[in-house]
């Protein structure tokens, strides 16, 4: 199987492997809402693009389908993220950072996400109450937080000391490292549901598999025929959101739901990666167009 991962937004070390460092309290220096959304429906799929961005993704969605976060880039090529709620964009920017994204959101509106120094080394971040704090796995080299839930345990992948980069879920505050697969180079915990079920993927080689872990025990979700497989995200239904690669290399978003797989397409894409599911349905993600834009999409039930 091939990798399921992709440079774009990020460079694909950032999206995939993770890392850690000292943790702290900050201000943010998020802007006042940017502009109306650059909307585009498309057969109930709509197109998410931050006014003014050449590339934009979206991660995370909340509960209610109302509020999106991601991550979108400038023309002056820096990474900001963003939440995306009535109608309008807001900027996420990480004080100092060279980059910033958004990759979850709660019922209670906190949101996570990482950011990166000058110097390359990844913190994750949470942003309550307008207050933006690092969140770095302990005595980690890089984090990367992908996923929150409504209790506010998160998950994520980081980079050890030792060389290893697995997975973790911080649960209750404590800290526990994700490995389904031993020889993995490398392990991303991408989506954990209110109940606890945690998703994501691990690579081997040119190898990707997606992987359940519930109540103590890991399962591979492998999309059937696919040549590389991720999940990234679950919801308390037990529906699982994410990707896979066919047979000629085409990317395409899929939900698995009582134990029967379904290919998400957005419409005239020649890609659809999957990111973000909330327990209504509804889904969000990044697709490229006809002309190889990376754009953001969420489609409500």
């Amino acid at each position: 199987m091939r990798s399921a991962h992709r440079s774009s937004i990020v460079l694909a070390g950032a999206m995939i492997v993770a890392g850690l460092a000292s943790c702290g309290t900050d201000t943010p220096t998020t802007p006042a809402a940017t502009g109306s959304a650059v909307l585009q429906p498309s057969n109930s799929f709509i197109t998410l693009a931050f006014p003014g961005s050449i590339q934009s993704q979206a991660w995370g969605i909340d509960p209610s389908g109302r509020v999106v976060v991601g991550g979108y880039r400038s023309e002056d090529q820096a990474v900001h993220g963003y939440v995306f709620a009535r109608g309008a964009f807001t900027t996420i920017d990480y004080p100092g950072a060279a980059f910033s994204i958004g990759t979850g959101i709660n019922g209670r509106g906190e949101i996570v996400g990482w950011w990166e120094e000058a110097n390359g080394i990844q913190h994750g971040y949470i942003q309550r109450h307008g207050v933006l704090t690092t969140t770095d796995v302990p005595d980690a080299l890089s984090t990367r937080i992908t996923g929150i839930n409504a209790s506010g345990d998160i998950v994520g992948a980081f980079d050890a000391a030792d060389g290893r980069s697995p997975g973790f879920v911080r649960r209750n505050g404590k800290f526990t490292a994700i490995e389904p697969f031993p020889g993995a180079e490398f392990t991303v915990a991408k989506g954990i549901s209110s109940s606890g079920d945690v998703v994501g993927y691990w690579v081997v080689g040119d190898e990707s598999h997606g992987f359940l872990l519930s109540r103590g025990r890991y399962t591979t979700i492998d999309f059937p025929g696919s040549t590389g497989t991720g999940l990234a995200a679950v919801n308390d239904e037990g529906a699982m959101f994410g990707w896979y690669d066919d047979v000629d290399g085409a990317q395409h978003a899929f939900l698995l739901w009582h134990g029967q797989f379904s290919t998400i397409d957005v419409p005239g894409s020649t890609l659809t990666r999957g990111n973000g599911l909330n327990d209504r349905g509804d889904i969000v993600g990044f697709y490229d167009d006809a002309n190889g834009v990376e754009r953001g999409f969420v489609q409500r039930k």
